[in-house]
Parts: structure tokens; C-alpha cells; sequence
């Protein structure tokens, strides 16, 4: 509540948050003209900075609704300029994560997101699908452009708020876990056997 204050987000608004670089690979104009379809007490909080924001705002403003569309830039601030909330106070005004990108590599913005305990939508996550579905409770593929992720927006809100519990999927890549895997494979290294923490397919044969 705080910082949806300090960004001028009005009480009682849901907000669809997505994270990441401007650029066209990351399909943030689908969220921009999902929005045109959803009511107006939705609005859209873009985190990041890059190439396409002036596209962007012309497509919010051609939409309609470029006056439910926050802009934070790569380094947060607030409308009257000074610095704003950090990443996790960001998130943390959020009622769902987006991310329409179906070139993601990982995935990372998303795993955050789940480890808020948002709900997710997402276009490609390697990072999620590579679970089983269990781990990734509360995340979501949608396939399509505007109108799939208006209809799986309007879903999730009439679903109505969940306890924001960390998923699974989020512990799979904590800090912890990660580090006591590596130390794993190192420790196999000295010793001169296999690590059962490495998966490594045999080349085929030419």
C-alpha cells in the first residue's frame, strides 16, 4: 500500500505488473492493448527502461489508456522525480505478473514473481516448464496476443487474491539450493567422481 501511494496508483486498483527490458522481443504492447479491454480499475506498472517505451506510450495513448500505464524506468522513481521503491517494494504492489515474451531464455523476472507468491502469466518460461507442474503453482502459459491475456487476466482477478506463499519453483533456484549443488560438483571434481548433480547427454555418435 505504501508504494502504490508513492507511484499515485489509486486505492482499490488492480495492478498487472511486468518486469524486464523495453524492447520488442519482450511483447509488452500485448499487455498495453489487453488493458483497453479490461476495466478501469486495472492498470499496468512497467518496471524497467529501454528502446520501445516511446512505442510504448504511443500505444498506450492510441489504446486509451495511457493514463493506466506507470512507466517506473530502470531506476524507480516517483512522479515528482525522486527515487522511487526498489524491486521488491514494486512487486509487492502488484496483483499479477505478466510476461507475454515467448523468446525468454530463463525466465528469471518470472521466478521472482512467483517467489512474492504472485500469480504468473507468462508466454515462455524455461525456468517453470522445466518443473514439474506442482512446483509451479500459480503460474499460468498463455498463448496468444491481447485478447488471451485480457480473458487470462480477468480470470485470475475473478479468482479472487490467494495467500502470497512462495511456490516451489522459487525454492528450486534459491541461493541456497544452487550453491550446495555447485559445491557438490565441485567437491566431485577433487575427488575424481561423477557428480550426480550433473546431467550431461553423451554426444551422438558420427
Amino acid at each position: 500500500e505504501r508504494t502504490r501511494r508513492r507511484l499515485g496508483l489509486p486505492d482499490g486498483a488492480f495492478v498487472v505488473g511486468g518486469v524486464g527490458r523495453l524492447a520488442p522481443g519482450k511483447r509488452f504492447d500485448v499487455l498495453v492493448r489487453a488493458l483497453a479491454r479490461l476495466p478501469e480499475d486495472c492498470w499496468l506498472l512497467l518496471v524497467g527502461g529501454g528502446p520501445e517505451e516511446h512505442v510504448l506510450r504511443r500505444t498506450a495513448h492510441e489504446a486509451g489508456v495511457s493514463g493506466r500505464v506507470l512507466f517506473t524506468g530502470e531506476r524507480p522513481a516517483v512522479p515528482d522525480g525522486s527515487p522511487g521503491p526498489d524491486l521488491p517494494s514494486l512487486t509487492s504492489a502488484m496483483d499479477l505478473f505478466a510476461s507475454p515474451s515467448t523468446e525468454e531464455a530463463f525466465g528469471l523476472a518470472a521466478v521472482e514473481a512467483l517467489a512474492a507468491g504472485l500469480p504468473v502469466l507468462h508466454g515462455s518460461c524455461p525456468a517453470i516448464e522445466d518443473l514439474p507442474p506442482d512446483a509451479s503453482a500459480g503460474a499460468r502459459r498463455v498463448r496468444g496476443g491481447p485478447e488471451a491475456y485480457a480473458r487470462a487476466i480477468a480470470e485470475v482477478r475473478a479468482a479472487g487474491p490467494a495467500p502470497r506463499t512462495a511456490a516451489e519453483a522459487a525454492r528450486h533456484y534459491s541461493i541456497t539450493r544452487s550453491s550446495a549443488r555447485l559445491m557438490d560438483v565441485y567437491a566431485a571434481a577433487v575427488a575424481g567422481r561423477p557428480s550426480p548433480s550433473l546431467h550431461v547427454k553423451e554426444a551422438p555418435s558420427s
